[in-house]
């Protein structure tokens, strides 16, 4: 089972590490105009960027991440596999899981960032749909269709940007034993953003068309001690953000650019089952290990461009028995820590049944 599944992780290492495919195509940053000059999507996109990626790709985690599914891993023959209600199965002792699930997930994000040049300061709505059938016992296949509305002011030229998006993603989950998993998900983006600024007391407008990849991949640990459910979780992401040039209300011109960002992340969670509710505790360390750098013209002060992150997470899933014992919801609470002069605060919850 391991085999396949290092096959199946093999097209995202290749997007990422392969030379001329367009995948890791590195754009060297160019000086951005002054500030109140130019569309607030063209000095905010690349710190924006790696926020939207994570919480699109954060939909699909949150469907596999072991700290919401641990009816998939109790430990056979242990005082947690008989104190788990009905729907928790072994998978070591050969029961099956349910093959077909729905699910649906809604998120909010607040971001900010304090840099006056750059400076923002909004929000990030989303809503994602998914299906997957468990083909093997050891393997579900699905496809998920996420939409996202992202909605920003930008002191620096009086502005806002607002962007709408679609990304659909196919993805892979692959249950190697009873204690390790991996999944892979690779996808497309659409986005529209429409630009407002107000220059010598004139609202000056603009739209963009932006599209590009997203690829995950996560290897998955997991083990129950008695109550007490401990996962740790390692992956990589990538994302590429294509966007298109434009021409803005008062002829100013606008060069489109592709940003590429490929992160790496680390982390792990604590649960303890109190029935039928399970709180956790999660710590999620971030690497940017390739990303476009930001710079603001005029030899001043320039943005931090850190590749650190750490994100904090408290969450709460719930389980059902009996006639309910396909239902779980998951409600997470997130704060992202260490990025110089930005902050992200996140609400999702996702709801899934299986059949």
């Amino acid at each position: 089972m391991l085999k396949p599944t290092l096959m199946a992780l093999l097209p995202l290492i290749a997007m990422i590490a392969a030379p001329g495919t367009g995948w890791t195509q590195v754009i060297h940053p160019t000086p951005e105009p002054a500030a109140g000059d130019v569309a607030s999507s063209q000095l905010t996109a690349i710190s924006v960027q790696a926020i939207t990626a994570q919480q699109a790709a954060g939909m699909i985690a949150m469907r596999f991440n072991p700290a919401f599914n641990p009816r998939s891993f109790p430990a056979k023959g242990t005082k947690t596999a008989a104190a788990l209600p009905e729907g928790f199965t072994s998978l070591s002792s050969g029961e099956q899981d349910k093959g077909l699930s729905l699910w649906a997930n809604v998120a909010r994000n607040k971001i900010e960032n304090d840099f006056a040049p750059t400076a923002y300061d909004g929000h990030s709505n989303s809503l994602a749909v998914g299906a997957d059938y468990r083909v093997t016992p050891g393997a579900t296949a699905g496809v998920s269709l996420n939409f996202a509305e992202t909605n920003i002011d930008t002191p620096f030229n009086s502005g806002n940007s607002k962007t709408k998006g679609f990304t659909l993603m196919p993805y892979v989950n692959f249950t190697l034993n009873e204690w390790l998993s991996a999944d892979l998900s690779v996808g497309y983006a659409w986005n529209d953003t429409d630009n407002r600024r107000v220059a010598a007391g004139t609202t000056i407008t603009g739209k963009q068309d932006s599209e590009g990849w997203l690829a995950v991949g996560n290897l998955n640990a997991q083990k129950w001690y008695d109550m007490l459910f401990v996962s740790a979780k390692a992956g990589l992401l990538y994302n590429q953000d294509k966007r298109s040039s434009f021409t803005e209300s008062n002829g100013t011109v606008n060069l489109g650019r592709t940003n590429n960002l490929t992160q790496a992340n680390i982390g792990g969670s604590v649960g303890y089952w109190l029935e039928p509710f399970m709180p956790a505790l999660s710590l999620t360390y971030s690497h940017d290990l390739d990303r476009e750098k930001q710079e603001v013209a005029g030899g001043g002060p320039q943005p931090a461009n850190d590749r650190n992150g750490l994100t904090v997470g408290l969450g709460v899933s719930y389980f059902g028995s009996g006639s309910t014992a396909g239902l779980s919801v998951a409600l997470t609470a997130t704060s992202e820590l260490l990025r110089k002069d930005t902050s992200n605060y996140g609400i999702a919850l996702n709801v899934r049944y299986a059949f």
